[in-house]
């Protein structure tokens, strides 16, 4: 069991950090009906916004109906997906908390209105709405912005993490001794969260912690899981699995495009590898479109192209051993731009000389320069 999951609090009393928004926060929950004003939450990652949420709801015996704003973007999903719901009393709890979580990941206007969905849910809804972001004063959040109640989330202490990490040290029956909890703290910056998953990364197997690397663990990290991802698509048509990999990698999708892209030779081939990237293609479209046009609803549809659709690309599963490795798509770009860097560089040398365009020099003067030399 992943651990920040395990010892994430229960009450009020066992979150760490400063007492009073979370005392606001709960005073709000409890009093929604009196204000009717929906909650953001907002602080960088792992400062605890969720997990409060849900330690207070526990304590209070309050129903958490949640939903990853990245999942329902837009205004008829988000109305369908709670429907009645938002009005109707649980059997065995006092009532409901509506969470919006990633409230970055929302729609605006030019994707069918996620967020104005979410402001006349508030008009209706009988429960307290919340939502949490990173970035609370983005555009798309300014008119909830004015029907809601701010609350910052600020990061904690290293001190604050330390304790917290030797709690779950004692718990888990692990020595480890207090440099090792003072570079976790101090490296993750006040992310409670991933200081507890690097905790448990590097303890994994271990009884005692005396030593640690932390970019070893980072990047250790991350190679495992994009590696059991391209093991999950090529060798596997498990299609709950992939889903489930792919949401949880710690990767972007235009990185798992490019390593996808990289070892699909490496594992098909005939019409299996032409059907591959033809669907990787697709992907890469629809890619294209998000970026340009900010077409966000085709998220879903790039994520699984890439992913379930070359899985599905194969007639049977792959059992050969293959090593997968890094693209390099962007080692290539890299190098080809600080060739053209010093290209355009002697270009601009030259035009101060001859008293012309730099344009001019790289389409009509380099050409001879080249055969000068």
């Amino acid at each position: 069991m992943i651990w920040s999951d395990k010892y994430a609090p229960n009450n009020l009393k066992e979150i760490i950090g400063e007492k009073p928004p979370l005392i606001k926060l709960q005073d709000l929950i409890l009093n929604y009906k009196k204000n009717r004003k929906s909650i953001i939450l907002h602080g960088p990652t792992g400062t605890g916004k969720t997990s409060s949420i849900h330690a207070i709801a526990k304590e209070n015996n309050l129903t958490i109906l949640e939903v990853n704003a990245s999942d329902i973007r837009n205004k008829k999903a988000i109305l369908e997906f709670f429907g009645d719901s938002l009005n109707q009393t649980t059997l065995f709890s006092k009532g409901k908390v509506i969470l919006f979580d990633d409230a970055d990941a929302l729609s605006g206007t030019k994707d069918r209105g996620g967020a104005q969905a979410i402001m006349s849910l508030i008009e209706t809804s009988e429960f307290p709405i919340i939502l949490t972001t990173t970035d609370p004063w983005g555009s798309k959040l300014s008119k909830l912005r004015k029907k809601s109640e701010l609350i910052e989330f600020k990061p904690s202490t290293y001190l604050e993490i330390i304790e917290v990490l030797k709690k779950i040290c004692e718990k888990e029956q692990i020595k480890v001794t207090e440099s090792v909890l003072k570079k976790i703290a101090i490296r993750n910056e006040g992310d409670i969260r991933s200081s507890i998953n690097d905790l448990q990364t590097a303890a994994t197997g271990k009884t005692e912690l005396n030593e640690i690397n932390m970019e070893d663990i980072g990047y250790r990290e991350r190679e495992e899981s994009i590696l059991k991802l391209l093991q999950l698509i090529f060798k596997s048509k498990e299609t709950k699995l992939i889903n489930r990999a792919i949401e949880n990698v710690n990767f972007k999708l235009d990185e798992i495009l490019l390593w996808v892209e990289e070892n699909l030779p490496s594992e098909y081939y005939g019409n299996e590898l032409f059907e591959a990237f033809e669907r990787l293609s697709k992907a890469d479209i629809f890619r294209g479109r998000i970026r340009k046009n900010q077409y966000w609803r085709f998220l879903v549809y790039q994520k699984i192209l890439m992913s379930l659709g070359i899985a599905l690309a194969k007639e049977s599963p792959k059992n050969r051993s293959v090593d997968y490795i890094r693209s390099k798509r962007i080692l290539k770009l890299w190098i080809a731009k600080i060739k053209y860097a010093k290209r355009k560089e002697k270009a601009q040398e030259i035009a101060q000389q001859i008293h012309v365009s730099t344009k001019r020099v790289l389409s009509e003067v380099m050409p001879y320069c080249k055969e000068f030399i």
